[in-house]
């Protein structure tokens, strides 16, 4: 039996319409179990603030016999939630230590939820008596990450799991990690590395890399010695291609010499991409077509696709001459990619609220919880979120680009869904308030509230009212007008937004690259840099977030409904009367959005499909509001000083 299979036999899907779930260790949070819930038509709510359930409840809930809820309180008890609640939902009780008896609940209570499916198919086929923490130390290790400290003998083996755990990005526990750790202890090629930071920090080990990289560069030309990691190793050397192609290593400047270097290690070198764009760009798009022929794709899936497709569309946009073959290879990747994630998003978009953000923020509202998570874990004091409103992939990594150019800058690059229709009132305002869209139904139209729920939020976090702030509408000038604010000691929780990218977008006539071409002059007036090294220089804790991405669209004609529309773009239309909506899609190759997705009940949305637009007919424009990767995905990005970190 399947572990969601095993937990959703505690429910009785069929005969009840609100359950309440006492969830202690969060395992309504796991994708299969979430998509399976959904899937039967329930949405799940996690029980939080009072008054902000009460009003979803209320709204949505309690008089809507046809609305099915599943409420998750991470507590033993259910006691916390009001009383009329309790009275018409069923009780359920969820604890990993009920579904493992014979393993130590401390152990499996620091896991990832996301591992716990393939622990419980190897927990079956377990036929032993009770481990104690040991045991069940070594059995998770061995069954879900098929790793056995005591079989780890060389450097190369060493090197080979770090790169395989953090490019899967598999987080251990602590527990496990400081387990790992005594094991390998004492062993001769476990001295001299911090084997136990490089096991818990993904950004610290890609660092180590990154410097290992560039020895082994200046070694293989001027003859040097050896470095701590054996690039030139299969079990290694097999890795190089994918590091580079997806940004996770930078390639190392060379001025003489890189002729004389192995054509596998050209990849890691800076001007490769221009020199051998042809390449570059194919190992991508087989990267990108070994998505498509893939089974029981995952969110994960499309959060780590993001940055490859983006880094393909700079390279066929960028780089002269490319033969046309290639260009409809990857045009042909796009729309079948583009195609694969519309289909999964309409089933699996429901589930990805509910998902636990403490790795990575999975959507965009979950970032100030991340955010928050991250504060009270490693005790920063000043924290620094800049929005780039409307920058996609393709757009960071132009902006990366530039911004690596100073000394001892350093990034840890995630990504986050975007709230749909991605349009900023929407999905930007869902970042500032830090709840889906449901929940600030009064301000869905304007952003004009993002400043009361940004310090509504954090001083639910224990801040108060003056150490909170947000600026809007950044982007030009000097940025002298942030300098008082930046060295107030008051000023602990800043929220900036820089809405340069998406004025390009809006006023956007040459398409994709035309976009490129504005980012890139606006790079070289230095405006995000100076501010970023403002920041840095304050003592802030500084992250980069993007509200939604943007795509380029042609027209397939005006939809003329006027005052039938409450709100409307080139990419959406929203309507309070479905009727209307429904008149809207005889007319146009539209899809309806589920309503039921984190939006208020009574909002329903037409969204253009595939790259079009509701503007005349064949013209071209860069816009939002659909459900594209380039719209839907955003980057999450983490950025410091070296010295900093």
């Amino acid at each position: 039996m399947l572990w969601y299979q095993r937990v959703l036999e505690k429910f009785n899907l069929e005969m009840h319409r609100i359950i309440l779930v006492a969830d202690p260790d969060g395992i309504l949070q796991e994708e299969s179990i979430l998509g399976n819930l959904t899937g039967q038509g329930f949405e799940v709510v996690e029980y939080n603030d009072p008054v902000a359930f009460r009003y979803v409840y209320e709204a949505e809930f309690r008089d809507q016999t046809d609305r099915k809820l599943i409420v998750q309180v991470r507590d033993h008890n259910l006691n916390v939630l009001p009383y009329d609640v309790l009275q018409v939902g069923v009780p359920v009780s969820l604890s990993l230590a009920e579904f493992f008896p014979r393993f130590s609940y401390p152990v499996l209570k620091q896991l990832d939820m996301d591992v716990i499916g393939a622990l419980y198919q190897a927990y079956s086929e377990y036929d032993g008596g009770k481990l104690g923490d040991q045991g069940t130390r070594e059995f998770v290790l061995q069954h879900v990450y098929e790793l056995v400290p005591g079989l780890i003998k060389n450097i190369e083996q060493f090197i080979r799991i770090l790169i395989s755990l953090h490019y899967r990005k598999v987080q251990l526990s602590e527990d496990l990690i400081e387990f790992i750790n005594e094991k390998l202890q004492g062993k001769e090629f476990f001295t001299g590395i911090n084997g136990a930071k490089l096991l818990a920090g993904r950004e610290e080990f890609w660092g180590f890399l990154q410097e290992q990289w560039r020895l082994f560069i200046y070694n293989k030309i001027k003859g040097g010695g050896q470095t701590l990691v054996p690039f030139e190793h299969n079990d290694i050397r097999v890795y190089i291609d994918n590091l580079f192609l997806e940004g996770i290593l930078t390639p190392v400047d060379v001025t003489e010499g890189a002729d004389n270097l192995p054509g596998w290690a050209k990849v890691g070198i800076a001007g490769y991409q221009d020199t051998h764009g042809e390449q570059r760009l194919t190992l991508l798009i087989e990267k990108l077509e070994k998505l498509l022929h893939q089974e029981n794709l995952s969110y994960q899936h499309w959060l780590n696709v993001a940055p490859v497709l983006a880094e393909a569309k700079v390279i066929v946009h960028e780089v002269e001459n490319l033969p046309r073959a290639i260009k409809d290879r990857f045009n042909g990747v796009y729309r079948e990619l583009g195609k694969l994630f519309k289909e999964w998003l309409l089933v699996k978009y429901g589930t990805l609220s509910n998902l636990p953000y403490i790795k990575n923020p999975v959507m965009v509202h979950h970032i100030p919880k991340f955010l928050g998570y991250q504060g009270r874990k490693n005790g920063w004091q000043r924290l620094a979120l800049v929005v780039l409103d409307g920058m996609a992939w393709d757009q960071w990594l132009l902006v990366k680009k530039h911004l690596l150019k100073a000394s001892g800058v350093r990034f840890e690059e995630g990504s986050s869904f975007a709230w749909v229709p991605t349009m900023t009132s929407v999905s930007r305002q869902a970042i500032f308030a830090g709840e889906p869209p449901r929940y600030f139904k009064d301000s869905l139209f304007t952003t004009n509230k993002e400043d009361q729920l940004w310090k509504r939020f954090w001083e639910n976090e224990g801040f108060k009212a003056f150490n909170i702030k947000l600026v809007k509408e950044l982007g030009d000038g000097d940025g002298s007008e942030l300098d008082s604010l930046l060295s107030d000691p008051k000023t602990q929780i800043l929220g900036l937004v820089i809405d340069k990218v998406d004025k390009m977008v809006h006023g956007q006539q040459l398409g994709t690259k035309g976009m490129y071409q504005d980012i890139e002059l606006w790079m070289q007036g230095g405006y995000l840099q100076s501010l970023l090294d403002k920041l840095l220089a304050n003592n802030f804790k500084v992250y980069i977030a993007s509200d939604h991405g943007n795509v380029a669209a042609v027209g397939q004609g005006k939809l003329n409904q006027g005052v039938l529309v409450d709100s409307k773009g080139e990419r959406f239309r929203i309507y309070q009367n479905q009727e209307f909506l429904r008149e809207a899609m005889e007319e146009t190759k539209s899809i309806a959005w589920p309503n039921k997705y984190g939006l208020p009940e009574d909002i329903h949305i037409l969204l253009a499909e595939d790259e079009t637009a509701y503007i005349t007919k064949g013209k071209s424009v860069v816009s939002h509001g659909g459900i594209s990767i380039e719209e839907i995905i955003v980057p999450f990005i983490r950025l410091w000083k070296e010295e900093q970190h």
